[in-house]
């Protein structure tokens, strides 16, 4: 892990509430020992879920394991249009990638002006 090279790591949940559905794995010891024993990794919770990902974060914070320990929150608010079309245009334009109009604006119906999908 991150701890025993000096380098950084990051391990990232997407739909982050869908975990509290698994059974059989007791997920607040797995991050306590990630806590306590990977110095340099963070843990990441996303999902779309915000009340039940943001209650799955309340029940971990003040869990025995947990109490105490820093939980940083960032809520991602959803794009209008034109900062979306701005992001997406950035972004191909920072790769190097030439879009036709129509894609982007494709993309924005599909993502429904969300920032991360």
């Amino acid at each position: 892990m991150a701890g025993d090279s000096k380098k950084r790591a990051a391990l990232i949940f997407d739909e982050a509430q869908e975990l509290m559905k698994v059974n059989g794995i007791n997920f607040p010891s797995v991050f306590h020992d990630i806590y306590d024993y990977c110095g340099n990794t963070s843990v990441i919770y996303t999902g779309s879920m915000v009340g039940v990902l943001e209650n799955m974060l309340k029940s971990l914070e003040y869990e025995k394991p947990f109490f105490g320990r820093f939980i940083k929150r960032i809520k991602i608010v959803r794009f209008n249009e034109q900062p979306s079309r701005d992001f997406l245009l950035k972004g191909f334009e920072e790769e190097g990638i030439s879009v036709p109009e129509g894609v982007v604006e494709e993309a924005i119906r599909k993502f429904d002006e969300s920032p991360v999908g």
